[in-house]
C-alpha cells in the first residue's frame, strides 16, 4: 500500500505535512499504485520564493494509464492554496526505466518510495528537446491567452491592459490583488532554457539556471531581458505585481518586449519542427500533431503523407 511507503523528511515542516497529505490521498484514491515521490524545482535547488509553486514528480509502478494520470494532475489542483500552486507531474517507473528524464536526474530529492535514479538511462539530448521544446507553449496558449492553440505571429494577451496581459490571474473570477506575473517569468524561463538547448545543445536542470545558461550559451540580444524578467519579476518582485510606480514602468517595458521575444522563440521552434517532420516515424508523428494542432504557421503545411 502506498502508506508503507518509506518517507524521507525533506526538513521544512509545511513541505512534508503536504507529502504526508498526498500519500494519505494517493492511498485512496490509487491503492497501491504510486513507486515513488519527487521533489523538484526550486524548493531543491534552494531559489523558492515565499509564493514559489510545489513541484512533485508522482512515479506509478509498470505503466501509467492517462487517466491515472489525469486523477494525479486533478489532485495537485484540488492540494493547491493560495498562490502555492501543486504541481503533480505523473509518470510511470516502466516509462522512466525505458527514457530517463534530465530534470528528474538532475534536480531532484527523493521524498518518498523507492529511489529509480541510479537505473534511470541518461536522457540524450534530442529526446530532452522534443520532450521540453513545446513547453512554453502551455503559457503562450493556455495560461496567458486562454486558447487551445497558438496562431504565428501572436498578438499581446490584452494589447490594452497596463502589462499587456502577462500580469496573469491565478484565481479567476478576475481579483485585481490576485494578479501576478508568474506565467510571464516561468515562460521566459522555459525559452531561454530551451534556446540553450536548440543553440547549443546545453540541457538546462531548472528554471534558476534559465538566465545563466542564456547568456552563456546564446549571448544576444535578449541576454539583458532574460536576466531582468527572472531577477526582478521573481527575486525582487516575487511574481508579484509591484506597487511602486517605477517599478510597474519597469515592467510594463518588460511585457512589452515579451511578445517580439515570444515570437522569436515560435520561428525557431518552427524551423526545430521542419526538421523533426524529416525524422523517424515517432518525432515525424509528434512534429505533424504539434503543427496540425497547437502552433499555426501560415508558411507551414503538414504533408499527409506524414500520418
Amino acid at each position: 500500500m502506498v502508506a508503507s511507503l518509506p518517507v524521507y523528511p525533506l526538513g521544512v515542516p509545511a513541505l512534508d505535512a503536504l507529502v504526508a497529505k498526498l500519500l494519505r490521498r494517493l492511498a485512496e484514491l490509487a491503492p497501491g499504485r504510486v513507486h515513488s515521490l519527487y521533489l523538484f524545482g526550486s524548493h531543491v535547488d534552494g531559489s523558492a520564493a515565499a509564493s514559489s509553486d510545489l513541484d512533485l514528480f508522482v512515479v506509478a509502478h509498470g505503466e501509467l494509464a492517462p487517466a491515472e494520470a489525469k486523477l494525479i494532475r486533478d489532485l495537485g489542483a484540488r492540494l493547491s492554496a493560495g498562490r502555492n500552486t501543486v504541481d503533480l507531474l505523473p509518470v510511470g517507473s516502466a516509462q522512466l526505466l525505458r527514457d530517463g528524464h534530465w530534470r528528474l536526474e538532475a534536480n531532484s530529492r527523493l521524498a518518498a518510495g523507492d529511489d529509480l535514479r541510479p537505473r534511470l538511462p541518461r536522457e540524450p539530448l534530442d529526446s530532452y528537446l522534443r520532450r521540453y521544446t513545446h513547453a512554453p507553449y502551455a503559457y503562450m496558449s493556455q495560461v496567458l491567452r486562454g486558447v487551445e492553440r497558438l496562431d504565428y505571429p501572436l498578438n499581446y494577451p490584452d494589447p490594452a491592459g497596463e502589462f499587456y496581459g502577462y500580469d496573469h490571474d491565478p484565481q479567476p473570477p478576475l481579483d485585481p490583488a490576485a494578479r501576478d506575473i508568474r506565467a510571464l517569468v516561468a515562460t521566459v524561463c522555459w525559452i531561454a532554457s530551451l534556446s540553450a538547448g536548440l543553440h547549443a545543445g546545453h540541457k538546462v536542470p531548472s528554471k534558476s539556471r534559465a538566465a545563466a545558461a542564456y547568456a552563456e550559451h546564446v549571448g544576444d540580444a535578449w541576454t539583458d531581458f532574460v536576466t531582468a524578467v527572472y531577477r526582478r519579476g521573481k527575486e525582487r518582485w516575487g511574481y508579484l505585481v509591484p506597487s511602486d510606480p517605477a517599478a510597474r514602468a519597469e515592467l510594463r517595458a518588460l511585457c512589452r518586449d515579451m511578445l517580439a521575444f515570444e515570437n522569436r522563440y515560435l520561428l525557431r521552434y518552427r524551423d526545430y519542427l521542419l526538421v523533426q517532420l524529416q525524422a523517424g516515424p515517432a518525432a515525424r508523428r509528434l512534429a505533424a500533431e504539434r503543427l496540425r494542432d497547437w502552433v499555426h504557421y501560415p508558411d507551414v503545411s503538414v504533408p499527409d503523407a506524414v500520418w
